[in-house]
């Protein structure tokens, strides 16, 4: 590992060899951030990686964001089989909602509209279960869900931070709680409504959480709703056998469009109006439900494997380097205010 100053900026230049077959070279800049504000109010960079390939290797900007997804991602990189000697410089956004209102991004999610193209997230390197490969939890979950549940009700797992979607969920569930059984990963009061709180028996799930194994195995349905953004926990549940009740968000993977509602998932109102409706539905039609979840298993196992994202990576990249775009152009083309362009300009001049 080297470290090196770029221009007064105080990045940080590191080299890594991330594959133990036909390594990569991944020249990863690591950029700290100047300013003492929050990143996501003072730095439209945060959450932004930029590649590119000047015939040398594959090189990024790493702008820093939340957790270690950029890591995980430079490691998913890392396994991708290279086509190409050039790759114009290339923003990448590792938030949960896309961005690209005016200009060229990949991100994690897409929303009609946007210019985001949807490339595989981090949890394909490491998902939910650290110790534990993604093919091996996705068959880990197919086997869970092979045998009966252990209970007749419609199960959710996830934190519910300051999400009204969720926490709309949650106070379905309280209403409901003859049908369904929810599972916070934290005990959280959403600002937006102070005055309303869960149930004891609520706050006492919420301490407690629920692993996704053990969620697929205790409950005949499950149900996922949006986060923050996009919920990277879906793709995981369409390998369950279960059937899955999705509720609408205006984004979602770069895979979500190939689905079709009643034959891979049951479609749910994003204020979770129909769900009795759709729930009922399901109990009375036992046979068509179960068809709906193998349908959507056979798609989670061809489509959401390792093998197919590294290709979605490779298929994505390759685009890119066919385009010819020089690196000025390829930059001004980038969703971004002008004055972080000139800054991803100016660092890549001085990483060459």
């Amino acid at each position: 590992m080297r470290h090196a100053a770029i221009n007064g900026s105080n990045a940080k230049l590191e080299f890594r060899h991330l594959s133990r077959k036909d390594p990569i070279l991944v020249r990863v800049h690591q950029v700290e951030s100047v300013s003492r504000l929050p990143r996501q109010l003072a730095d439209p960079l945060y959450e932004k990686i930029v590649l590119w390939n000047d015939g040398t290797g594959l090189s990024a900007l790493d702008f820093q964001g939340f957790s270690n997804r950029h890591a995980l991602l430079f490691q998913l990189l890392s396994d991708v089989e290279p086509s190409a000697n050039y790759l114009p410089p290339t923003l990448f956004h590792t938030g949960d909602r896309p961005i690209g209102h005016a200009g060229e991004v990949l991100s994690f999610s897409e929303r009609r509209g946007l210019a985001d193209i949807g490339v595989p997230d981090f949890m394909f390197q490491q998902p939910l279960a650290p110790s534990v490969g993604w093919d091996e939890l996705a068959r880990d979950l197919a086997a869970a869900g092979s045998v009966p549940s252990e209970t007749d009700l419609l199960g959710w797992m996830g934190n519910p931070a300051r999400i009204p979607a969720r926490y709309r969920l949650l106070t379905w569930g309280q209403k409901h709680a003859e049908r369904a059984e929810f599972w916070a990963t934290g005990a959280y009061y959403p600002r937006w409504s102070p005055r309303r709180r869960l149930s004891p028996v609520a706050r006492r799930r919420a301490h407690q959480g629920m692993d996704i194994l053990n969620q697929v195995r205790r409950f005949r349905y499950l149900i996922d709703v949006e986060g923050r953004g996009y919920s990277g926990r879906v793709k995981l549940l369409l390998h369950s056998g279960r059937p899955l009740f999705i509720a609408k968000r205006p984004w979602n993977e770069w895979w979500f469009t190939e689905l079709e509602p009643f034959k891979e998932y049951i479609p749910v109102r994003r204020d979770l109006a129909d769900l009795v409706e759709q729930l009922n539905w399901a109990d009375s039609h036992p046979r068509e439900a179960l068809e709906i979840a193998r349908r959507a298993q056979d798609f989670a196992q061809r489509i959401l494997t390792r093998a197919s994202v590294l290709r979605r990576w490779h298929d994505v990249l390759n685009t890119r380097a066919a385009s010819s775009l020089g690196e000025s152009q390829a930059i001004q083309r980038m969703a971004l205010p002008r004055s972080a362009k000139r800054r991803v300009a100016e660092l890549v001049r001085c990483t060459e």
